[in-house]
Order: structure tokens, then sequence, then C-alpha cells
């Protein structure tokens, strides 16, 4: 078991790429390249080659848990995604993937069928205090979950958001391929027709965090000044992908604010941060709220606790109807027993209602970032990297 953040393997996954054409990646997965999951297994068994044999099994977390509580193996779509042996077409395990790195399909654990159950084991039952026999749930995605408790609470047609490390928005998509416009894992549908698409933006609270430590110092101070006025000047447009590679040269980030003077103060600079972070979650679900898949934006995770991070994407999202979770912490472990009673998944929320002028002035100053990335975008080149990528004419499938 390992990790889903362990770089240490990372260094293989050109090499494993390169056995296939870029085409067999983007028809298996529809991404660019292959799972991490398949280097950690090359990894693996180039480190402890004398446990690589038909007794292993390589697994996480969910499927550990979910075994030693009924004594099977089952796991997760999103997790056979990212080990690089999920087929989206067919939603199932495939073996030839895990053949390019010397693993067969017996060494993962298999696929969990839709919301099915099983019974809790005796051994268990005892240590948890509960009676045996006993229905068992999972393992769940945390994205999953968390769209099946928006689901429960306002219905399917949701963007159900993720602000964390990486803002994440979860929808549901009827056919195939995905719509263009952000970075896609496709899933079943835990619920409806279609696909679970989990569209990841290229930037989240690594950027908030550290606008808000290094311009206002804590949390409290930066919603002082945001609330005071939340979009920055006119000329300054902030630049969030700052956990992204520099499209200039070098290993620094891609992050940066243009437009600054000398009049710019560190409080504009929190402000033009902040704003280009909504600003960009707005363009890379704007295919979706565009052909009008979704009627409600249901809004968890850090971010979300932060009064003016909400309203300003209420503003740029009018007039869909945004919602946030004020227990956000529970909201995924809540779609985690929709398969008992969709009632008991349903998350809290509470409606967000941006006043009237700021919804102009966002859409304003919104379509600035817009065309100044445009411009970026299409001076760089290839050279621009992927957030920068979707502002040129054409985005990738």
């Amino acid at each position: 078991m390992q990790l889903w953040n362990d770089s240490r393997p990372l260094r293989t996954l050109p090499d494993i790429a390169e056995q296939r054409p870029p085409s067999y990646w983007r028809d298996l997965a529809y991404l660019d390249g292959p799972g991490a999951g398949l280097a950690r297994l090359t990894w693996l068994r180039d480190h402890f080659p004398d446990t690589w044999d038909g007794d292993t099994l390589y697994g996480g977390a969910g499927e550990f848990l979910y075994f030693h509580l009924t004594g099977q193996w089952r796991q997760d779509a999103g997790n056979a995604l990212q080990i690089g042996c999920y087929d989206v077409r067919s939603e199932s395990l495939t073996s030839e993937p895990l053949s390019l790195v010397g693993a067969t399909i017996e060494q993962i654990a298999p696929m969990r069928r839709s919301h099915e159950t099983h019974p809790l084991g005796a051994a268990s039952a005892r240590l948890l205090g509960c009676r045996p026999g006993i229905p068992v749930a999972g393992p769940y995605m945390d994205h999953e979950a968390g769209f099946l408790a928006a689901a429960a609470a306002v219905g399917t047609d949701v963007l159900q958001c993720s602000l964390g490390t990486a803002w994440v928005g979860n929808f549901l998509h009827r056919r195939l391929p995905p719509p263009p416009g952000g970075l896609n894992l496709v899933l079943p549908a835990p619920v409806g027709q279609g696909r679970l698409i989990v569209r990841v933006l290229p930037a989240g609270n690594s950027t908030l965090d550290w606008a808000v430590s290094t311009f206002a110092g804590d949390r409290r101070r930066a919603e002082r000044i945001l609330a005071e006025r939340l979009l920055p000047p006119a000329h300054l447009v902030g630049l969030p992908w700052l956990t992204w590679p520099n499209p200039f040269g070098g290993i620094g980030g891609g992050g940066g604010v243009l437009g600054i003077d000398t009049h710019t103060t560190r409080e504009d600079m929190l402000r033009a941060s902040v704003a280009g972070l909504c600003f960009a979650f707005r363009h890379v679900f704007e295919p979706v709220i565009a052909a009008g898949r979704v009627e409600t934006v249901l809004l968890t995770g850090g971010a979300s606790r932060s009064a003016s991070v909400r309203t300003l994407l209420a503003a740029l999202l009018s007039p869909l109807r945004v919602c946030y979770s004020p227990s956000d912490e529970l909201a995924g472990a809540g779609g985690s027993v929709w398969a008992f009673q969709e009632k008991a998944a349903r998350c809290p929320r509470r409606m967000v209602r941006p006043a009237a002028g700021l919804i102009g002035k966002a859409g304003e100053a919104y379509a600035r970032f817009r065309s100044t990335c445009t411009a970026l975008a299409a001076g760089l080149g290839d050279a621009a990297g992927l957030p920068l990528a979707y502002y040129r004419g054409s985005s990738r499938k």
C-alpha cells in the first residue's frame, strides 16, 4: 500500500507512457498519459522483489479496510483510474496496462459494482461492538461520496465543488467524451445516468493559503480586507497557478500578478490573488455551465468556509443557485451511506446571495482576466502549459 502523493516512483512514468502511443492512453481513460499507480507498481517490484508473487495484492486504505470488515476485496473506479487499469468506455478493469509493468489483474482488488454491500464479519463485529452480518458499503472515492451527499440534498443536476488543496468540481455528464475545458477523471455515475466527471482545476488552496499568509498574515485579517473591497483594481490580474511550471522557463511556478504599479498595496495583491483563483474556476467550468448541465452549485471544502470566496464565486456563477455546506467536513462521509438511506446522505446547505451590483462588476473583471490569459496563451504557444492551454482557440479533447 502506497499513498497517492508519494512522488518517488514517478520518474518511471514517462518510460511507461512511451510503451503505447498517446492515443492509447486517451482512449483508455481520456487522459494524456498512464495512471501513476503503474509507476508505483514498478517501484514496488524493483525495491521489494521478494514480495512480487501471486500472493501480493496492490491496494489502498479503502480496499484494506473493506477486506477486514467483510472478507471481500473491493475498490472504487477512482482508485482503479489512478492505478491505470480502468477502461472508461467499458467501465471495467483491464489487464493490458498492468502487463506493461509486469503485473496481473489478480494483483488488484475487483471493482465495486454500483452500491453493493457485503455482511460484516464476526471478528470485526466484535471489535466494533456491532452484530455480525449487518451490511457494509464501499469503498467510495471522496469525490464520489461528496457528489452523492450533494445529489441527496439538491438533486442530480448539481455541480458539487470541493475547494481543497486542488479545487475540484463533480457533475454528471450524459455521454462520452466529456466536455472540454479541464482535467477530467471519468467515473461511473453513482446515481442517475451517464458518467460522473471529476474535473480538477490546476490551482487551489495552495494559492489561497500563500496569498493569505503573504499579504494578510492570517485568515481573519484577510477576510476583513476582502470584506472592505472584494475585487482588485481593474488593472490588476492575478494568475493563480503557483504549483505549475513557469511557462517562461526555469523551475519556478506559473503564478503571478500582472499590472502592478507604484500604488499597488499588499491588500490589492491579496484581492488579485483570490479573484484570479475564482476567475480560473469560472473558466474551467464554463463549458458545463453554458451547456445547461447544472442548476445548483454546492460548495464544500476548506475555501468554502471563506465568506468572501463564496460570495465571489456566487457572483461569477450567477444566475445559478449557489449553496455551501456549513458542515463541509461531513459532506463526503454523508454520501457514503447513500446505499442505506438517501435521506441520511444529505449534506446541510445554505444559500449564497451576492449583491446585484457585485454580479456585474465581477463579470467585467472576469472578462479582463480571460482576455489577459488568452493573450498570454497565444503568445506562449505550446509553452503555455496546461493552465493556460485552455485559453487558446481550441481546447484539448
